[in-house]
């Protein structure tokens, strides 16, 4: 796993408990991110690529032939769309 570093004015403020000087020139490294901010991050490019992926498969569905292949698309579309309730 790569490191993740918090960014200056958005993760964290000067004189904050999480910020250790990095923006004034304190130190020469930026802040470790907190295990409770890499996992929000996580969870938010989560739902991010589950939001692409149900209008993707919604497309694709809707441009398919009525038929099998069809009723597949759509069964996935909403076992996509509803993965957020699990």
């Amino acid at each position: 796993m790569s490191k993740k570093v918090m960014v200056c004015g958005v993760d964290c403020r000067p004189n904050d408990n999480s910020c250790n000087g990095y923006c004034l020139g304190e130190t020469d490294h930026p802040p470790e991110a907190t295990e409770e901010q890499k996992a929000a991050a996580a969870k938010e490019a989560a739902h991010r690529a589950l939001d692409a992926a149900e209008k993707a498969w919604y497309e694709y569905a809707g441009l398919c032939e009525v038929g099998r292949e069809r009723t597949q698309a759509f069964t996935v579309y909403e076992n996509v769309r509803g993965a957020r309730r699990l």
